[in-house]
């Protein structure tokens, strides 16, 4: 694998901890994965020998890792690294000065409070089962936009190359690039938040598969989470507008819809039953009897006052942090056979990136 370090031109985001990386930067760049990875990742690679190609900057000084975890007040607006909901200027938050990250008081968890205990059917029970959960094949979430997003980025760039040669790099440098190809790196980033909700239920009997194709297609699903309650198959959208479930039909005739802002996001809902027919394929006849939930989670929207979820034509649509409630519901399903089912469903879905 060649990598090298650079100073990157667009803003990014580290493929290890999905950390934000500002233009004018520097990070490592592998050419074969197409990913960015941080300072910070750099240093705990399992690669111990990375070719470095050009001469390489002085180390980034690290944290101390002493420093624990604390509460501060935000001189402007975040997001939380667990669940994605808004930090707002003014408010506070919990800072992690080792990987850089804010986390809300919901998504605060005390390292004291770590204990024997497994949360149930929403309720704290001593652990009776102690199986544990063994790892499912990884990919990383939001590895196949950002894939998508850097390919059509180098394709734009060689194109203009091409074109005008001699100002070239000062047309990049002039021009943004076009929302087509922005948004698959805005969706990587909405993938990785719901990944990191996701992540933070697995001492909750919750097991996460992130990023997997579909055989003989080219769609992949975004996240898969096996709970209790069955298989939550969960389609991560990263957009802006507020959410809602509008009638859009005549004095005697109903026709619901999803509205984000002022656009018609009907089509995300239909889309989700391509995706519920490969988890229940890829379940086999075996686990025919496991409930299977199709969800979608919208990242950075907005909501009402007094919103919750709701159901549109059987898809349940949500944000994170209520999407996490949804999956902590009790079910029908031991914690053996969750691991069996989520074993089952990263033997047939393989990862995507």
């Amino acid at each position: 694998m060649t990598a090298r370090r650079l100073r990157i031109r667009y803003e990014g985001h580290c493929s290890g901890c999905g950390r934000a990386l500002a233009a004018g930067t520097t990070a490592l760049w592998d050419k074969d994965t197409k990913q960015l990875t941080c300072a910070a990742c750099e240093s705990s690679r399992p690669e111990a020998a990375v070719k470095v190609t050009v001469e390489r900057l002085p180390e980034e000084a690290k944290p101390d890792a002493g420093h624990a975890v604390k509460r501060i007040r935000l001189r402007k607006d975040g997001a939380c690294s667990g669940c994605g909901s808004p930090l707002d200027a003014r408010g506070s938050a919990w800072w992690d000065p080792s990987t850089k990250a804010l986390c809300c008081d919901g998504c605060h968890q005390d390292p004291a409070a770590n204990s024997s205990t497994l949360r149930v059917a929403d309720r704290a029970v001593s652990v009776v089962d102690t199986t544990p959960v063994p790892a499912a094949p990884t990919s990383t979430a939001g590895g196949s936009a950002q894939h998508k997003y850097h390919k059509l980025s180098d394709q734009r760039e060689q194109r203009i190359h091409q074109d005008h040669p001699v100002v070239g790099g000062f047309i990049l440098a002039l021009s943004n690039e076009p929302q087509s190809t922005t948004a698959w790196a805005r969706g990587a980033t909405g993938e990785r938040q719901v990944a990191a909700m996701l992540d933070r239920l697995a001492g909750e009997g919750v097991v996460a598969l992130h990023d997997r194709r579909i055989p003989r297609r080219r769609a992949n699903i975004d996240h898969l989470a096996v709970a209790p309650s069955g298989v939550w198959v969960i389609d991560a959208k990263h957009y802006r507008g507020q959410v809602a479930k509008r009638d859009v039909g005549g004095w005697f005739t109903t026709d619901l819809r999803l509205y984000v802002g002022r656009r018609d996001c009907t089509r995300l809902v239909r889309a989700m039953a391509g995706q519920v027919e490969a988890a229940r394929s890829a379940l086999g006849p075996h686990w025919a009897e496991v409930a299977i939930h199709p969800l979608l989670c919208f990242v950075g929207a907005e909501w009402s006052l007094l919103a919750k979820p709701f159901t549109l034509e059987g898809v349940t649509v949500a944000w994170p942090k209520a999407t996490a409630r949804l999956l902590r519901r009790p079910g029908t399903l031991t914690l053996p056979e969750v691991a069996q089912v989520a074993g089952r469903l990263a033997q047939s879905l393989p990862p995507a990136s």
